[in-house]
């Protein structure tokens, strides 16, 4: 039996990540946030009733309280992109998650792709302002209202969003490596050393640069110091968007990234603010 679990969750990581290759990096981090969303959308029903800010465009099925996943997502997407996903095959009725990477799959085989904010709100709202009004409602209800998330829902809106960070960590690490060509020169990329990052509670792993390492190998053999290495590259993270946006002339970084990499600061940002996973789960 025990066999036969591992044989399962590595074939489910293997698809997974067959999946992402083919249908493009961002596929995933975007069936994580659809997840994410939903979640506040549960809370802010049973907070606020009928309505609520994020379920303004979704209609239960008659007789039923809230949205399932399906009626949800539907609702939120383009009329066009709608029209062009699936009839939501095994997800049928779920209206609680309860396994998070396999719904992310689900999401993926139904091809869904991302949601209309303006469907939503009826006005454009930039991505991470969308989820940041998720991380509101979860954020207040656990400051005001306690028991709406207890039983298990703010540790799995919080799973998600790490979920979120994981993938769009991963999506924007060739970006990081080429800004880093371009601000501490092309011919020290080959310094650059990467590493496995595991998230709290082994939710999510995912590959990153090791500025440490990178440091010493930028400086084994000169007459550099290691630690002022390692200073600068921290001052790059730290303002990673300033940097982006004053590169030179001859090499620009695309806008597309700038806007990766800020809505990953956001995510970092936001997935803080709900507290640690372990602090959710004790809720």
């Amino acid at each position: 039996m025990k066999l036969t679990f591992i044989f399962l969750g590595l074939f489910a990581f293997l698809s997974r990540t067959v999946i992402a290759q083919v249908a493009g990096g961002s596929t995933y981090a975007h069936a994580f946030e659809a997840i994410y969303l939903y979640y506040g959308y549960l809370v802010d029903m049973e907070v606020t009733g009928k309505y609520g800010e994020l379920g303004s465009t979704c209609i239960p099925t008659a007789g039923k309280s809230v949205c399932t996943v399906w009626e949800f997502i539907k609702s939120i997407q383009s009329r066009y992109n709608a029209a062009a996903t699936g009839d939501g095959g095994r997800m049928g009725a779920l209206t609680r998650p309860d396994d998070i990477p396999a719904l992310a799959d689900l999401l993926v085989e139904q091809n869904y792709n991302t949601y209309d904010s303006k469907r939503m709100f009826a006005e454009t709202v930039p991505h991470s302002h969308v989820l940041l009004k998720v991380t509101d409602i979860l954020t207040n209800a656990r400051d005001k209202h306690p028991t709406v998330v207890s039983g298990g829902i703010l540790a799995e809106a919080k799973e998600t969003l790490m979920r979120v960070h994981a993938e769009r960590a991963q999506d924007t690490l060739q970006a990081k490596r080429e800004a880093f060509g371009i601000e501490f020169g092309r011919e020290n990329m080959r310094h650059i050393v990467v590493d496995n990052v595991r998230m709290e509670g082994g939710v999510a792993t995912y590959q990153d640069i090791d500025w440490d390492a990178t440091a010493i190998a930028a400086t084994e053999g000169t007459s550099y110091n290691a630690q002022s290495a390692l200073d600068g590259y921290r001052d790059f993270t730290r303002h990673w968007t300033d940097h982006v946006e004053a590169m030179g002339d001859e090499e620009v970084i695309p806008d597309s990234t700038r806007i990766h990499l800020r809505i990953l600061q956001s995510i970092h940002t936001q997935s803080d603010s709900l507290g640690s996973l372990a602090a959710c789960r004790a809720i």
